[in-house]
């Protein structure tokens, strides 16, 4: 009987340690740029200022992206006709992102534009995928080597955007 007892005093120390470890390793997280660095970056790089866009700390989607990026697309050309389009930081009818982030995949890994809500893009690519459909863009009027990006499809519009200072 008291094998026992020490046994399961044992299994309850090692499956408490485990879950202490495992509590542990979630809540660790590669520290982030600030909101504060955020809009400073956006401000720098927005008025011509050079700017490390790396440093930006990738913003979460409000809507679900592809679970499994294997599983993604190839891209392909959108073609010459009519690929004049809008960024639109607008979602479910909200101003989510006023900037909008390019990536340099559909990873989102890495940020490699940036412009604000209803800037005027060209469409190079498209890419389906399972969950979320993504575009390659071109901002004719951003500084070379910072003006073609991946942008989710819910972030981009076919039809003029009106913004407050249109």
């Amino acid at each position: 009987m008291r094998h026992r007892f020490l046994f399961g005093i044992i299994t309850l120390l090692v499956g408490l340690l485990i879950g202490v470890q495992v509590l542990h390793w979630f809540s660790r997280s590669e520290p982030k740029p600030s909101e504060d660095f955020n809009i400073q970056l956006q401000k720098a790089f927005l008025e011509g200022k050079p700017s490390d866009l790396a440093s930006l700390a990738i913003p979460p989607l409000p809507f679900a992206d592809n679970p499994d990026p294997s599983l993604c697309g190839i891209p392909t050309p959108y073609g010459t006709r009519d690929n004049t389009a809008w960024l639109s930081g607008m979602y479910q009818g909200e101003l989510v992102q006023p900037i909008v982030y390019l990536y340099r995949d559909h990873l989102r890994e890495e940020v490699t534009a940036i412009a604000p809500h209803g800037t005027m893009v060209e469409v190079l690519l498209f890419q389906a995928n399972p969950q979320l459909n993504y575009y390659m863009v071109r901002i004719p009027s951003a500084p070379e080597g910072q003006r073609e990006g991946w942008v989710p499809e819910p972030f981009l519009s076919f039809t003029p955007i009106e913004t407050s200072t249109n």
